[in-house]
């Protein structure tokens, strides 16, 4: 649980926001559409976790609007600092109460990441659900890591709507009364100053007409303070385009801004605002620079303000990158219906390249035949843009380039974006889903049951021929009719009430266990059924498939069920509640011994060995309390007892019979004397597989350590350093392969290496080798206890070769001292390598990712093999960070 005091701060900041109760907005309603649709989830939330429920600001496919916090997803998010994801919700002791798991919608899945404020409290969560389990992958994750920062930032805009700042945003310049003194002026100045200016947390200063700085505010001098250290501080007094002019401020918007600060001043413009970035030397800012009129213009004439845009920059990168990696078709479109956007499901699903959509009207996505009706559907949705599948109640079609349509369902949302209104429309290719629709028509037509689909008012809307033949109705005779013509009169009134409460609640299952179910035919006869019920959700409402099963035949069959049982070829014992056996066959007597007068009558513990007899009586006590079809014994050695009192290794399946005299078990008995003698052999021959494999991986290290040392020989030979140097790292990198086979011969798992150990032994071998470079450097290591399987390990191995070596050799050149850090750990799912050293690093100029270096090249490619990403870091030295996916 949260501490106290920071949940009362918590729920105090919350309620701040003015937000809980409110109605609908477009905006979060947007980013939860996104969400579902990025993540590929029917259901999404935006929940606010107050001090007693978590209710729900914007949700897609959820009927409620609050729950209770005590059983909340909110809630557990809260203390993740990342997404938290439960992939199996039900058996999670924390939502076992959560109405949306114990009910509809039978939530299985969940992931969800915390929203946080400015001012770092969690005020809630960005969610999605399922109703199966599943996975979300890397990119899908961050999207909804980026989508929830999102939120956090709408809440902030939304709340600064309601606080004073407007007045700096929208400000209406009101001249001072007539008849104030200067002392009053100055309490006025005073008072602005301390109960507004001073309470912002932006970078500001206040300028007269003249532009001389009467005011900097606090997070301007710092800023300036941490990134422009090389240059004096703004000081009240000094006169703003002066110090432009001057350069000292030059990197603020530049001569541009200065134009737009002149042009306030001198009443051109009422306002103006630019987006400029900010270079710190080792990164890149952005901030929207504002020039506005002060409030009070006796008191100053302009405030200018400077907002930092770095995250939101960011964010709409990586919301790019996330809409690139939707699996459906992704087409954002602006107010005209000019396409901004598209991604690559895009270009693969309608067969054009992006350049050939970007700029053009999406109606050249659309059939000819659709187009004019489609603008007038763009601009109604406009008019009215909240987010939903596009065309309810209408088939929709998509116009790939090659002139061919293909059947498609759209979803619209909106995106509120700083310059204008987008559409986005996620398009998904439902060909497969008419085919399927189609096969489904074809399947049930061909079923050899009856069936008979029903919607929630009992109306029979689909049957098959087989209907037709079991209840001699033509089908034009059945559609449209009650299903409770098909049902005897004196079973229908209770049929309906039996119809309601399945709809009350809808899984799949026999119908009327415990009773005997009865047809009627149009001849008016009577025959015995099964029915199994089960639900098609479809689009527009919900169906009940019944498939109905003649058992006339059935009945005669189960007259026969004896003679199938006395044929098995396994023993087959029946025994009652109370473990008496009722029955056995041919295959009983053969293997036990025993004639079946001899078992009738008598206890089934007759059979087994007197050790496990007490045992014995427990466990089938215990199977009749659960009784489930299933292996008896699982995890244990059985054995059957002979007549002549011999025991025999046995399985043993049971199964459960509901007979006219009561429950009674089926238990199918097998002889595997001879099962168990292959099994030995199999596994003694298991044993030796193993030992061989072992002795392949000793000699390909002993091959691999033969090519090196030959390599090292071929060196020592010649007489070019240069070549003698490339020798010598072909050894080495032969070296780093063979010490992986090497660590799987010594292993005893074959699967996986401990990379720690290797790491170690792999470093040990390069100082030895470089002699002459290693006694000047200092090695530090800090390596988690890892296991990779090979065929990570191998690229892990041969970039640890390569830049280890390159840091041996070239980052200390002369008798220049130093270390070399080597650090491999493991967080969350993946695995980190950092290679450092304080030595002169590389050229500035240098691209390592492009360089003409082997080595280099091999780092980028082994990074790629590896699916990671390689960063340089080149302050004091040189640091390689080596991110990758840990995989299963």
């Amino acid at each position: 649980m949260l501490e106290s005091k920071a949940e009362t701060l918590r729920i105090q900041k919350l309620h701040e926001y003015c937000i809980l109760d409110t109605p609908p907005e477009s905006n979060f309603d947007d980013i939860v559409w996104l969400a579902a649709l990025i993540c590929d989830t029917p259901f999404a939330l935006i929940t606010l976790v107050d001090s007693d429920r978590e209710w729900f600001k914007a949700k897609k496919g959820i009927a409620a609007s609050e729950q209770p916090r005590a059983c909340g997803f909110g809630t557990q998010t809260l203390l993740h600092p990342d997404v938290l994801v439960v992939p199996h919700v039900e058996h999670d002791s924390r939502f076992a109460a959560n109405p949306l798991v114990v009910s509809e919608p039978n939530i299985r899945f969940y992931a969800g990441s915390p929203i946080l404020v400015p001012t770092g409290e969690a005020l809630g969560a960005l969610c999605v659900f399922d109703v199966v389990q599943r996975e979300l992958s890397v990119n899908q994750l961050e999207a909804l890591k980026i989508l929830a920062r999102q939120v956090g930032m709408a809440l902030e805009r939304r709340h600064k709507v309601k606080c004073r700042f407007d007045i700096l945003e929208k400000p209406t310049a009101q001249p001072l009364p007539a008849g104030l003194g200067r002392q009053e002026t100055a309490r006025n100045s005073e008072h602005f100053n301390g109960s507004i200016l001073d309470t912002l947390s932006k970078q500001y200063c206040v300028l007269d007409e003249a532009a001389n700085i009467l005011k900097v505010s606090r997070p301007w001098l710092d800023f300036d303070q941490a990134y422009a250290r090389d240059k004096a501080s703004l000081q009240p007094g000094q006169n703003y385009l002066a110090l432009l002019e001057a350069g000292l401020t030059n990197d603020r918007g530049g001569k541009a801004f200065a134009e737009g600060i002149s042009s306030v001043l001198n009443g051109t413009l009422s306002d103006f605002s630019l987006e400029y970035p900010y270079y710190t030397g080792s990164s890149q800012l952005w901030f929207t620079g504002k020039v506005i009129l002060f409030p009070d213009q006796n008191l100053a004439r302009v405030i200018v303000i400077h907002d930092n845009i770095s995250e939101h920059k960011q964010l709409e990168d990586r919301l790019r990158q996330a809409v690139e990696s939707a699996p459906n078709a992704i087409v954002m479109v602006n107010e005209s219906g000019t396409i901004v956007m598209v991604n690559a499901q895009t270009e693969a699903s309608f067969g054009y390249a992006r350049t050939e959509l970007i700029g053009q009207m999406v109606e050249m996505l659309v059939p000819e035949r659709f187009r004019g009706g489609h603008i007038g559907f763009r601009r109604a949705y406009l008019a009215d843009p909240v987010s939903r599948p596009m065309g309810a109640g209408r088939d929709l079609y998509g116009l790939r380039k090659d002139g061919t349509e293909f059947p498609v369902e759209i979803g619209l949302g909106l995106i509120e974006s700083h310059e204008e209104t987008l559409v986005l429309s996620s398009i998904v290719d439902i060909t497969e889903r008419k085919r399927l629709e189609q096969r489904f028509r074809q399947a049930v037509e061909s079923a050899p049951n009856a069936i008979v689909m029903v919607n929630e008012s009992g109306t029979i809307v689909m049957v098959n021929a087989q209907t037709e033949a079991s209840f001699g109705y033509a089908r034009t005779e059945l559609i449209g009719q009650m299903v409770e013509m098909l049902v005897p009169e004196r079973f229908r009134g209770g049929h309906i009430g039996f119809r309601r409460a399945y709809l009350a609640d809808p899984v799949s299952r026999p119908m009327g266990a415990g009773r005997d179910l009865y047809g009627l035919r149009k001849d008016g006869t009577e025959f015995p059924v099964e029915i199994g019920l089960g639900l098609i959700e479809s689009h527009e409402e919900t169906l009940v498939l019944s498939s109905i099963v003649d058992i006339t035949e059935r009945k005669r069959l189960e007259q026969r069920f004896r003679q199938a049982v006395e044929s098995a070829p396994n023993a087959i014992v029946m025994v009652n509640e109370s473990g008496t056996i009722v029955m056995v066959n041919a295959q009983t007597e053969a293997s036990f011994g025993y004639a079946r007068t001899e078992l009738i009558g008598q206890m089934v513990e007759m059979l087994v060995p007197e050790r496990f007899r007490g045992g014995h009586i427990g466990f089938r006590r215990a199977y009749l309390a659960d009784p489930v079809s299933r292996p008896m014994g699982a995890g244990r050695d059985l054995y059957g007892l002979r007549k002549d009192g011999t025991e025999f290794p046995v399985e043993i399946g049971l199964g459960l019979i509901d007979d006219d005299n009561g429950v009674i078990v089926l238990s199918s008995i097998v002889d595997i004397t001879e099962r168990q003698s292959a099994h030995d052999k199999l596994k003694q021959a298991l044993n030796e597989k193993e030992m061989l494999l072992k002795e392949v991986y000793h000699r390909v290290k002993n091959n691999l350590q033969v090519v090196s040392s030959l390599i090292n020989l071929q060196a020592g030979n010649v007489t070019r350093p240069e070549t003698a140097d490339l020798l010598k790292q072909s050894a080495d990198r032969i070296k780093a392969m063979a010490l992986l086979h090497e660590k799987l011969y010594q292993s005893k798992d074959l699967t996986r290496i401990d990379f720690n150990e290797y790491i170690r032994s792999l470093a040990d071998h390069l100082l030895f080798g470089y002699g002459a470079y290693s006694d000047k450097l200092k090695l530090n290591m800090k390596i988690d206890n890892v296991f990779l399987d090979v065929d990570t390990a191998i690229p892990c191995g041969l970039i640890i070769n390569e830049l280890l070596s390159n840091a041996i050799k070239y980052a200390f050149p002369g008798d220049r001292r130093g270390e070399i850090g080597i650090a491999f750990t493991q967080e969350q799912g993946e695995y980190i390598l950092i290679m450092s050293d304080n030595g002169i690093g590389l050229p500035s100029e240098m691209d390592f990712k492009k360089s003409s270096s082997l080595g280099l090249q091999l780092v980028d490619n082994l990074t790629n093999q590896l699916m990671g990403q390689m960063s340089l870091d080149r302050t004091n030295g040189s640091t390689f960070t080596l991110r990758f996916t840990k995989t299963c």
